[in-house]
């Protein structure tokens, strides 16, 4: 096949990987996985009509002409405290002491914050200014209502979709099943990261970058280290690993020097390479393949092409399988 430009690639990644099957997991295991399919919320959110600053909760038509110079004094009946609600109805005059979180009392239509009363007292408010209707009152189901959509399918899942998730009650999360995967290098000249390099060696850094790539898209990822430059060890690990990985990504060897083995041996075992290169600098020898078990991304050795390989292009098939949206 011909060198492909990065969007061919891309596309091609798009249209050859299926999407990955669905699981069902627990709100605190969902962390960078994709939601498999749309999912609603089962209340309005708030679910009541909710305080949102400490102070009173009042009748704004009792304090129209309340003022700095010219404060209103209204009779304090009650409390609404956060999962505590007042329980009467606020009448003419009246104020009950709210808290931030509570129920707005029922005939409350405003709530002045602390900072505009001469403070707390048991008995009475003193309210230094008037406060326009529905102040500092969040309505309930102004967020969300019950059964509206709050999350699509093919959504990348943060922290802040888990607060979201858990509002809803959410506590189980169906998702796409993350590929089992496992990444490996190769190259006699690669020793391991603690080591100090000798005469011609480099520290093999690519399996760490692969790694730290795919957790950040919810994907573990088994380091397998470096399969070398012979022939024999690097067909036995790829049998190894394409027996049990439904995803490889591999580094070094793609090339076309006398040690660049990978293509040939990949051949050997069964796997198609659906392209061998792309217009793509550095990355230009990098390899997809596909297998009845899996798939197969071989990169260059050399590190900034392993991490552009991945971010500009194998990032669709990533993607695709996760079930994310089209790049």
């Amino acid at each position: 096949m011909n060198s492909l430009c990065v969007e061919e690639a891309r596309r091609l990644l798009w249209d050859t990987v299926q999407r990955g099957p669905i699981q069902r997991i627990g709100l605190s295991e969902c962390l960078g996985k994709v939601l498999a399919e749309d999912l609603a919320s089962d209340l309005d959110f708030p679910p009541f009509d909710r305080v949102t600053m400490d102070g009173y909760a009042v009748r704004a038509e009792d304090l129209q002409s309340a003022s700095a110079d010219n404060p209103t004094t209204l009779e304090v009946v009650g409390a609404t405290l956060a999962g505590i609600p007042f329980t009467g109805t606020l009448g003419a005059g009246q104020a009950v002491k709210a808290m931030t979180g509570a129920v707005v009392p029922q005939g409350a239509n405003a709530v002045v914050p602390i900072e505009d009363t001469a403070g707390f007292d048991a008995a009475r408010a003193v309210i230094h200014r008037a406060p326009l209707p529905a102040a500092n009152i969040a309505r309930q189901g102004e967020d969300s209502r019950r059964g509206a959509l709050i999350l699509r399918a093919g959504t990348h899942l943060t922290s802040r979709h888990v607060q979201t998730l858990a509002s809803a009650g959410h506590a189980v999360v169906p998702v796409i099943q993350p590929p089992l995967s496992g990444v490996a290098s190769t190259g006699d000249e690669l020793v391991p990261i603690e080591a100090l390099p000798g005469p011609g060696q480099i520290r093999e850094s690519n399996n760490a970058c692969v790694r730290a790539s795919l957790a950040e898209w919810g994907i573990a990822c088994t380091e397998l280290g470096s399969f070398g430059d012979d022939r024999t060890r690097l067909r036995e690990g790829l049998r190894e690993a394409l027996a049990r990985y439904e995803l490889l990504i591999l580094s070094g060897g793609v090339s076309k020097g006398e040690k660049d083995l990978v293509k040939p041996v990949l051949q050997e075992l069964g796997v198609t390479l659906r392209f061998q290169s792309l217009h793509l600098k550095p990355g230009h020898p990098a390899v997809f393949g596909t297998h009845p078990e899996g798939m197969v991304f071989a990169l260059p050795g050399n590190p900034v092409a392993v991490f552009v390989g991945l971010r500009a292009v194998f990032s669709a098939g990533l993607r695709k399988r996760l079930g994310s949206t089209w790049f």
